[in-house]
């Protein structure tokens, strides 16, 4: 706009700090330096400004703002969204997604470091271990391809490696699935209902933002850290972004990721977990939660292009996210069951 959210934002915070305003017209830009030359927004060396025509500038923009800085939404870009199309349209049905999810969850994470960051820098870091390359690595969340996938994970179990998100874990014990890792990211009570039944021994990596009753039991597992300087990723409001990106890190071969559906056009997420589902929206909206999975999900996938095997996103319907080979439940069933890990696989 003209500058003006931005110079109350330089005059709230202190003298150490900075504001980064991304702007999605110049010509907007040109015409408030001309009435306005001598203000603040145009002459304050701690405004930064960056102009985006396209979405993929808005990614370059975005990587040069501190990773602890707080987004605000103007106004003026909200009126825009309303009545024409800008590349931030997009980020900021995210950006909306992950505050209403920070205010949520900030007083449940304040509570979690207090009393698990010391247990949790105890254990051995995720990202020393190593997958078994021989077989093909299942990624699994709890969306409703997983329930499809499911007879063919208990088939071929022998062939397949299986990281899942906690949420997932129910669906896979009620399917006689045993994972072998588990993501314990969840800050809510509803992690301890996820895993009360998971077998002891059982590979977990855990993050100091799992709920503290959880961490405080864990010492019947086999615990990994999921934090740290080379930590996983876990922007994106999902335990199944850092469980596949610990896969990508640490397995040289074939990935295939189930119950990652994006959208409820294929059922409810949790189908057969102990949690309540929610009521399932028009199918042909998306609700702002996918667009955030989605962002974190290829935030991490960009990174994988030099990978040897390859990446398989299972699902019945919707867009695969990019960088990956969309299959269905049924050609992932082949897949298992001929065990091409060691060949060309083509789908």
């Amino acid at each position: 706009g003209l500058g003006y959210l931005a110079e109350a934002l330089l005059e709230r915070c202190g003298d150490d700090h900075g504001v980064w305003v991304i702007e999605p017209d110049a010509t907007l830009h040109r015409l408030g330096r001309y009435y306005r030359a001598q203000s603040e927004y145009y002459r304050s060396p701690r405004i930064h400004t960056c102009f985006v025509s396209a979405l993929a500038q808005v990614s370059r923009c975005a990587s040069r703002i501190p990773s602890d800085a707080q987004w605000v939404i103007s106004p003026y870009v909200l009126r825009l969204k309303r009545t024409e199309w800008t590349p931030l349209n997009k980020i900021i049905s995210i950006l909306r997604a992950e505050l209403a999810s920070s205010d949520f969850y900030r007083p449940l994470l304040t509570e979690s470091f207090r009393r698990n960051e010391w247990r949790v820098a105890l254990m051995p870091a995720a990202t020393s271990a190593l997958l078994d390359g021989s077989k093909i690595i299942c990624v699994c969340g709890a969306g409703p391809s997983l329930t499809h996938c499911l007879p063919a994970l208990r088939e071929w179990r022998t062939r397949i490696e299986i990281v899942c998100a906690s949420g997932a874990v129910p669906a896979l014990l009620r399917g006689r699935v045993v994972p072998d890792w588990v993501i314990a990211l969840e800050a809510r009570a509803s992690i301890l209902r996820d895993l009360s039944d998971l077998p002891s021994g059982t590979k977990l990596i855990i993050f100091a933002s799992a709920h503290p009753e959880f961490v405080e039991q864990a010492s019947r597992f086999e615990c990994y850290r999921g934090d740290g300087a080379d930590g996983l990723a876990t922007r994106g409001g999902s335990s199944l972004i850092p469980a596949l990106d610990f896969a990508l890190r640490t397995a040289p071969e074939t990935i295939a990721l189930l119950g990652a559906d994006l959208g409820d056009q294929s059922g409810p997420y949790a189908d057969g977990s102990l949690r309540r589902t929610e009521a399932q929206s028009d199918v042909r909206a998306s609700a702002p939660k996918y667009a955030s999975m989605r962002a974190g999900f290829e935030r991490i996938l960009q990174n994988a292009d030099s990978r040897s095997g390859r990446i398989f996103h299972v699902m019945t319907r919707g867009q695969a996210l990019q960088g990956t080979v969309k299959i269905t439940p049924d050609e992932f069933a082949w897949i298992a069951q001929k065990n091409l890990n060691c060949e060309m696989i083509h789908v």
